[in-house]
């Protein structure tokens, strides 16, 4: 996990997320700053990167949908301006609904330095078969994008095969 091998890792993460609180200049106040994800978690490896949430209720706001448009907009532009980096791990801001419920396995409080989820350590074991034939499948579907002629449909099914992929990530 982050905190094992980087000790002052908190305190920096405290720093990048109120730099970027307060960049915004906003009159409210968020909830908490949550580290999660792999980093959170014993799957943490050195080249995992950092994802940082910080928790804001979305519903004090009379369109919580402009107001999550406005905080993607302003943390995609902040991560452009800036290198945002612990060592060699990139992290990642994301401004969280509150309400919107967590998936990840570990999910640490930075601001009440506590555990609000703790991981259990589970060894996972999957065959190298089914690692080939997951394998397999994708590169089909690489294989069948870059034999389609250039266009928007095609430029479109690669950007979904993208976004699929990093969901699967993301859920593994």
């Amino acid at each position: 996990m982050l905190f094992r091998s980087k000790p002052k890792a908190r305190e920096v993460l405290l720093k990048i997320a109120n730099y970027f609180w307060d960049s915004m200049e906003l009159d409210i106040k968020y909830q908490d700053i949550l580290l999660l994800g792999s980093s959170a978690n014993y799957n943490w490896t050195e080249d995992s990167d950092i994802d940082l949430h910080i928790l804001v209720d979305f519903s004090q706001f009379d369109d919580p949908e402009l107001v999550k448009k406005y905080f993607d907009s302003t943390r995609s532009k902040f991560n452009e301006s800036h290198d945002l980096k612990i060592e060699d791990n990139e992290v990642e801001l994301y401004v969280q609904d509150s309400a919107e419920p967590n998936s990840s396995i570990g999910i640490f409080s930075l601001l009440n330095n506590k555990w609000i989820q703790e991981p259990v350590y589970k060894k996972v074991e999957i065959p190298d078969s089914d690692i080939a034939q997951e394998a397999d499948t994708l590169k089909q579907q690489i294989d069948q994008l870059i034999t389609l002629p250039p266009s928007k449909d095609t430029l479109d099914q690669i950007s979904k095969f993208i976004e699929n992929l990093k969901q699967y990530r993301q859920s593994g």
